[in-house]
């Protein structure tokens, strides 16, 4: 199983700060995901904890930023990428989603191109 939660959410689930509390989620599930806003993410399975980047951008809109980050996250484990490539992914995802208006990106083929170019 795959959870995703921001780091309000992590923190509330746990009362301890978010680089902590991905310790103790981790151990409910397979791959534990906790959204950092600005300071990226971080990825933990196995034992192991990525921290991802952010792809910076003007942001415009954030509404939809979790759902796309979510959905760039999870294709790229149906692929079947290793867990870095998912979260640099999911980050590039959220990252476009938030320069325009709205929660979804809307250029023709650029999440196919964001896809291919990692």
């Amino acid at each position: 199983s795959v959870v995703f939660t921001n780091a309000e959410e992590a923190r509330a689930l746990y009362d301890v700060p978010p680089e902590e509390a991905i310790d103790r989620l981790a151990e409910k599930c397979e791959v534990a995901v906790v959204k950092l806003g600005q300071r990226g993410s971080l990825v933990r399975s196995g034992g192991r904890t990525s921290q991802i980047e952010v792809f910076p951008v003007k942001a415009v809109d954030t509404t939809g930023a979790g759902d796309a980050y979510a959905g760039g996250f999870l294709h790229g484990l149906v692929k079947g990428y290793d867990l870095e490539r998912c979260g640099r992914l999911a980050s590039r995802v959220a990252a476009e989603t938030v320069t325009q208006s709205g929660a979804v990106v809307t250029l023709p083929g650029r999440l196919l191109e964001i896809t291919q170019s990692l």
